[in-house]
Protein backbone atom coordinates (compact mmCIF):
# COMPACT_ATOMS: atom_id res chain seq x y z
CA UNK A 1 0.00 0.00 0.00
CA UNK A 2 1.21 3.22 -0.94
CA UNK A 3 0.88 6.62 0.87
CA UNK A 4 -1.95 7.82 -1.57
CA UNK A 5 -3.79 4.54 -1.24
CA UNK A 6 -3.50 5.08 2.31
CA UNK A 7 -4.90 8.88 2.87
CA UNK A 8 -7.87 7.26 0.01
CA UNK A 9 -8.71 4.58 2.86
CA UNK A 10 -8.77 7.09 5.59
CA UNK A 11 -10.55 9.68 3.58
CA UNK A 12 -13.28 6.97 2.35
CA UNK A 13 -13.83 5.82 6.06
CA UNK A 14 -13.66 8.77 8.41
CA UNK A 15 -15.62 10.86 5.71
CA UNK A 16 -17.73 9.15 3.02
CA UNK A 17 -18.56 6.93 6.00
CA UNK A 18 -17.69 3.50 4.39
CA UNK A 19 -17.11 0.28 5.88
CA UNK A 20 -14.19 -1.83 5.35
CA UNK A 21 -15.15 -4.19 2.79
CA UNK A 22 -16.54 -1.75 -0.01
CA UNK A 23 -13.58 0.46 0.70
CA UNK A 24 -11.55 -3.37 0.27
CA UNK A 25 -13.47 -3.73 -3.11
CA UNK A 26 -13.16 -0.13 -4.24
CA UNK A 27 -9.82 -0.45 -4.17
CA UNK A 28 -9.04 -4.10 -5.29
CA UNK A 29 -7.65 -4.70 -1.48
CA UNK A 30 -8.50 -7.10 1.16
CA UNK A 31 -11.12 -6.35 4.20
CA UNK A 32 -8.32 -7.38 6.61
CA UNK A 33 -5.74 -5.03 4.94
CA UNK A 34 -7.84 -2.21 5.47
CA UNK A 35 -9.66 -3.24 8.80
CA UNK A 36 -5.90 -3.23 9.98
CA UNK A 37 -4.69 -0.34 8.21
CA UNK A 38 -7.52 1.67 10.03
CA UNK A 39 -6.83 -0.24 12.82
CA UNK A 40 -3.35 1.01 13.45
CA UNK A 41 -4.52 4.70 12.27
CA UNK A 42 -6.87 5.10 15.18
CA UNK A 43 -4.21 3.56 17.03
CA UNK A 44 -1.18 5.87 16.44
CA UNK A 45 -3.78 8.97 16.53
CA UNK A 46 -5.42 8.68 19.43
CA UNK A 47 -8.87 7.83 18.02
CA UNK A 48 -9.93 4.89 20.15
CA UNK A 49 -13.35 6.60 21.02
CA UNK A 50 -16.29 5.74 18.74
CA UNK A 51 -18.06 8.61 16.46
CA UNK A 52 -21.59 7.65 17.86
CA UNK A 53 -20.99 9.07 21.69
CA UNK A 54 -23.23 12.47 21.83
CA UNK A 55 -20.64 15.64 21.79
CA UNK A 56 -23.15 16.44 24.81
CA UNK A 57 -22.37 13.14 26.53
CA UNK A 58 -18.73 14.13 27.04
CA UNK A 59 -16.96 15.72 29.29
CA UNK A 60 -15.47 19.50 28.43
CA UNK A 61 -11.99 18.55 28.32
CA UNK A 62 -12.56 16.13 25.60
CA UNK A 63 -13.61 19.05 23.39
CA UNK A 64 -9.96 20.03 23.36
CA UNK A 65 -9.36 16.15 22.02
CA UNK A 66 -11.75 16.53 19.82
CA UNK A 67 -11.25 19.51 18.04
CA UNK A 68 -7.39 18.13 17.89
CA UNK A 69 -8.93 14.74 16.22
CA UNK A 70 -10.98 17.58 13.47
CA UNK A 71 -7.94 19.85 12.78
CA UNK A 72 -5.71 16.47 12.01
CA UNK A 73 -8.93 15.18 9.41
CA UNK A 74 -8.67 18.61 7.92
CA UNK A 75 -4.47 18.47 7.56
CA UNK A 76 -5.11 14.95 6.31
CA UNK A 77 -7.80 15.52 3.99
CA UNK A 78 -5.26 18.47 2.91
CA UNK A 79 -2.47 16.25 1.95
CA UNK A 80 -4.70 13.64 0.30
CA UNK A 81 -6.41 16.06 -2.15
CA UNK A 82 -2.33 17.92 -2.78
CA UNK A 83 -1.24 13.87 -3.32
CA UNK A 84 -4.03 13.18 -5.86
CA UNK A 85 -3.63 16.22 -7.57
CA UNK A 86 -6.80 17.99 -6.57
CA UNK A 87 -5.29 21.25 -5.48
Amino acid sequence: MNKIEKQAIIYKYFTENKGYKRIAKEMNLSRDSVRSFVKRYKLKNGLEIELSIPISMTKPNTYEKRISELEMNVELLKNFLYWAGRR
